[in-house]
């Protein structure tokens, strides 16, 4: 049935009916915009919370790690050296100013970086900081290499030599330190028993395992630090993953790929690659390159 006013033009009477319907599509397409504009800033929002607290976290726990090998080698420089053998002690505080947290989050102390920029062309600067990483972790075995020749050397003859001339006694702490805070007597061992027996009692094997503790605890940090930070990279790969990856520092511009960020309550703050250290091309340099 028509509804058309007689006279009128097909289609003018009612026309304002369909007003309603293109305000109400109107009214539609900018809430479906408004939703999608905020689905977008809480995502970003969720992405940079995220990569900050992560990052905090990945500063603490290196922070800690460092913290973990000057306790393991005053532990041992007391409880099994006796305050005696220092030159291992300093050793390993010396390296752990090389493996500092305060190089991923102080730019004052990234002074590589700068020096190669004023001394070395663009396209040579990533292979001249590959070799100074591979010399640091060079570094790292050599120094663990010693310290573990220093202390068999200092249980098998100083040490064993005292426990022959039963003068042992005199390395108690009411000797040398007067207090004793971590029970650093020494034990009672005869001159008589046999060689190995002696070594034992002496904390060799302590002592031994305590110094690849901290080889590892080193390698981890080495490995956080130089290679999977940015610190010493001209720039990042484009197929390197986000959880392997230690940032610098929080920043409210953080550029992540949204398909790296895990969903978890809980984030993996830390996974280190430190298989990429037991490679021979990891700590020694490629002749002829």
């Amino acid at each position: 049935m028509n509804h058309s006013m007689p006279g009128s033009f097909p289609g003018s009477y009612g026309s304002t009916s369909y007003q309603p319907r293109q305000l109400q599509k109107a009214t539609t397409n900018e809430r479906l915009a408004s939703q999608l504009t905020q689905s977008t800033e809480m995502t970003r929002f969720f992405n940079t919370t995220y990569i900050n607290t992560k990052t905090k976290a990945q500063h603490h726990l290196i922070g800690q790690l460092g913290l973990i090998v000057y306790v393991l080698a005053f532990y041992q420089y007391v409880k099994y050296c006796h305050s005696a053998a220092l030159i291992p002690l300093l050793f390993h505080c010396i390296y752990q100013v090389v493996l500092s947290i305060e190089i991923l989050t102080n730019a004052n102390l990234q002074v590589i970086r700068h020096l190669l920029s004023d001394t070395t062309e663009p396209e040579e600067q990533q292979f001249v900081l590959n070799n100074r990483m591979r010399f640091v972790c060079r570094m790292l075995y050599t120094k663990c290499l010693f310290v573990l020749l220093y202390h068999i050397l200092f249980v098998c003859s100083w040490m064993v030599s005292i426990v022959n001339r039963g003068q042992l006694q005199e390395l108690t702490y009411g000797t040398w330190w007067v207090v004793s805070f971590i029970g650093e007597e020494v034990p009672d061992i005869s001159p008589e028993v046999p060689y190995h027996e002696k070594l034992l009692k002496l904390g060799l094997i302590q002592l031994l395992f305590i110094d690849l503790i901290v080889l590892f605890l080193e390698l981890v940090m080495f490995q956080c630090i130089y290679k999977q930070s940015p610190i010493l990279k001209i720039e990042r790969r484009l197929n390197e993953q986000e959880i392997y990856c230690v940032r610098q520092s929080t920043s409210p511009n953080i550029s992540v790929n949204e398909e790296d960020v895990s969903q978890e309550d809980v984030p993996t703050v830390l996974k280190v690659k430190l298989y990429q250290c037991f490679k021979r091309e990891g700590y020694l340099d490629v002749i002829g390159q």
